[in-house]
């Protein structure tokens, strides 16, 4: 008699990008297992894991010339930074990354949310905008949004920057700085796992 039940993980391989399950399925044709694999993107298997985590918000009414700071303070984990996914009602706008910045006031708290909305885990990673900034740090990297051209009233960049993976225990600031002639609004998406 035929068991349509039978199924079962036999392996779990990690080969660099990729996790790799082996698997066996039931095969109601044949009246066997049969092998096969699962292969998913290491940073998706993070996700299912719950440790993949996006912080994304608005920033309203920036003016012309104008500077917003978002600070994150790293624990004992280690975030995998990635790159951010930023729109602009305006622009030029730069985008900056520093390391080691020092703050008199984190700012006003922020919610990351874990991106498997099953798990209970909360990112270690804490999160702040308009921190009070006493020393900007080391410069990691800039990045930019030209000027508005044929007829676009915005600015846009699916991605900002590159990926990071950040110290434990180190404070890390973004600067966000309108170059813009009137005052803009920034929508922004940020994405890291923790491992």
């Amino acid at each position: 008699m035929a068991d349509s039940t039978k199924t079962a993980g036999i392996d779990l391989h990690d080969a660099g990008s990729y996790l790799w399950t082996w698997k066996t399925a039931y095969n109601t044709t044949t009246d066997e297992h049969q092998p096969y694999t699962v292969a998913i993107e290491k940073e998706h298997q993070h996700i299912h894991d719950g440790l993949g985590f996006t912080l994304s918000g608005k920033i309203t009414g920036l003016g012309a010339g104008a500077t917003a700071y978002m600070l994150f303070i790293t624990d004992s984990a280690i975030p995998h930074f990635r790159a951010a996914d930023v729109k602009t009602s305006g622009a030029p706008v730069d985008f900056t990354l520093y390391e080691d910045s020092t703050v008199s006031a984190n700012g006003a708290a922020l919610t990351p949310r874990n991106n498997n909305r099953r798990s209970a885990t909360t990112a270690t990673m804490l999160c702040y905008s308009g921190p009070t900034v006493t020393g900007v740090g080391t410069i990691l990297e800039t990045s930019f949004i030209p000027s508005t051209s044929s007829g676009r009233t915005g600015g846009e960049a699916s991605k900002i920057g590159a990926e990071w993976i950040f110290d434990t225990a180190t404070n890390y600031l973004v600067r966000i700085t309108n170059n813009d002639s009137q005052a803009i609004n920034i929508g922004y998406s940020f994405f890291w796992y923790e491992a």
